[in-house]
C-alpha cells in the first residue's frame, strides 16, 4: 500500500468525501504540465486542457500497470494539442502521463480549502504513451509502465560474466535499454550470483530481466511513480493487512463473490539450472504441503510446473525460485472479487482481510488484479487469491 496519512484513510469511510484527481505530463522524465480541476492552462503556450476521465489496471503480468487518460482540448484554436510529430506534448514513446487520485479531507478547514492544502493524493501509475487516438476536442491516451521499455529483443548477444550478482546484472540490463530520463531504479543487494552465460541475439529482453529477478527469489515491477523495483513474492501475513472489508457502517466494499476453479491447478514447482557439461544440473522443488489448501499434495494428485534457467547455479537458488513461482501461482483457483470504493494506494500483492457472512468468507487474501478509476464516478473491483502455504 502506498503511504497515506490517517486523515487520507479516514476520507475513504466518509460518505461526503470529495474526490480529487491530478495528472502530470512528463517529457524526457521531467514534469512539463500539471492538469488539475476542470481546466489547466499550459504556462508556456497558454493553451487550455482538462482531464475528463481515465484509470489504471494492475495485473500479474510482466508489465504490471496499464493506464488510460482522456483529455479535452479547451484552447481557442482547434487542434492545439493534436499529435503530429515528436515535438508535440503528447507524442507517443517520448511522453509519459502520471495519474494521481486523492481526496479533500472531510474535516478540511476553510483555510485549507482556500489554499488547496486540504487535499492529499495517491499516485496510481506512470505510463509511457503508446496510443493517442484523436477526435477533436478529445484525445485518448493509453500507456504502459516503464518495464514496457524492455519489450524488444537483443540486437546482439548479451554476455553475463561469471560471478556477477544477479541484481547487479539486472541493473546493467535495465540501464542499457531504458532511456536515461526514465532510469529510476531501486534494486536490493543481490543474494546470489550468475554463472558465465550468453543470451543470443533476438532473445526476449523483458523475459530475461524477469529471469534475473527470479534467480534472486524476487519479482520485478514498476511502482506507481515509475521506479523499477525487485521484491520478494508477497505471502499471507496477518501483520501485513492493509485494509479490512467487512459488513459494518464503515465498509467501503459491496458483498464479494467467490469463484473456485481447480481445472488448471498446479501444486508442485520444480526449478532447475543448466549443466555446464562437467556436473549435473542442480534443481529445487516446492510443493503445497498445507493440509488446509485445496491443492494439498497429501490429498490431491501432484501436478507439476517446470521452470529452467541457466541463472540457477545452486540448490538454494533453485529452491528460492521454485518457492517464488509456487507462491505466485498457488491459490489462483480460489478467487474472491470485491467491488469497492476505490482504494487508490493499493498495490498488487497487498494483503487484505475480507469478511462476508453471505459467502462464508473470512480470509486473508492477496490483491491480485484490480482497476483504479481516476474520476469520482468509477468503482474499483479487486480480484483476490488465497494462498495457503505453510
Amino acid at each position: 500500500m502506498w503511504y497515506g496519512t490517517d486523515r487520507l484513510f479516514q476520507c475513504l469511510t466518509k460518505n461526503h468525501h470529495q474526490v480529487r484527481s491530478m495528472v502530470e505530463i512528463l517529457v524526457d522524465g521531467k514534469v512539463e504540465l500539471v492538469i488539475k480541476g476542470r481546466a489547466t492552462v499550459d504556462p508556456v503556450t497558454g493553451k487550455k486542457v482538462a482531464a475528463i476521465d481515465g484509470g489504471v489496471k494492475v495485473s500479474r503480468t510482466q508489465v504490471r500497470r496499464e493506464g488510460d487518460l482522456r483529455i479535452v482540448d479547451l484552447s481557442d484554436v482547434a487542434g492545439s494539442f493534436s499529435v503530429r510529430d515528436a515535438s508535440d506534448l503528447f507524442a507517443p514513446l517520448r511522453t509519459e502521463f502520471r495519474l494521481w487520485r486523492g481526496y479533500e479531507y472531510w474535516d478540511a478547514t476553510p483555510y485549507e480549502r482556500m489554499t488547496g492544502t486540504g487535499v492529499e493524493y495517491w499516485p496510481i501509475g506512470t505510463f509511457i504513451i503508446n496510443k493517442a487516438p484523436m477526435s477533436w476536442p478529445t484525445i485518448d491516451l493509453h500507456g504502459y509502465d516503464r518495464l514496457w521499455n524492455l519489450r524488444g529483443r537483443f540486437q546482439r548477444p548479451w554476455i553475463v560474466a561469471d560471478g556477477t550478482p544477479n541484481m547487479v546484472e539486472l541493473e546493467r540490463l535495465l540501464r542499457a535499454i531504458i532511456p536515461s530520463a526514465q532510469q529510476d531504479i531501486d534494486l536490493p543487494v543481490s543474494d546470489s550470483t550468475a554463472g558465465a552465460l550468453v543470451w543470443e541475439q533476438q532473445d526476449d529482453q523483458l523475459t530475461r530481466a524477469h529471469d534475473l529477478a527470479l534467480a534472486d527469489g524476487k519479482v520485478l515491477y514498476a511502482d506507481q511513480m515509475g521506479t523499477i523495483r525487485a521484491a520478494e513474492e508477497p505471502f499471507i501475513d496477518a501483520s501485513q493487512v492493509v485494509w479490512t472489508f467487512k459488513p459494518d457502517r464503515y465498509n467501503i466494499g459491496a458483498n464479494p463473490s467467490r469463484d473456485i476453479d481447480a481445472t488448471d491447478a498446479e501444486n508442485v514447482v520444480i526449478a532447475t539450472g543448466e549443466s555446464d557439461g562437467t556436473i549435473p544440473p542442480v534443481s529445487g522443488r516446492a510443493a503445497d504441503e498445507n493440509p488446509a489448501s485445496f491443492t494439498y499434495i497429501g490429498k490431491t494428485p501432484e501436478i507439476a510446473h517446470f521452470y529452467s534457467s541457466p541463472l540457477l547455479r545452486t540448490k538454494g537458488q533453485c529452491a528460492a525460485a521454485a518457492r517464488t513461482i509456487l507462491m505466485r501461482e498457488l491459490g489462483v483457483s480460489d478467487q474472491v472479487v470485491v467491488p469497492t470504493v476505490p482504494l487508490p494506494g493499493l498495490e498488487s500483492g497487498d494483503v487484505l482481510r475480507v469478511e462476508d457472512p453471505l459467502t462464508r468468507t473470512n480470509d486473508l487474501l492477496i490483491a491480485d488484479v484490480f482497476n483504479i478509476p481516476l474520476r469520482a464516478n468509477g468503482i474499483m473491483t479487486i480480484e483476490c487469491r488465497t494462498q495457503r502455504l505453510i
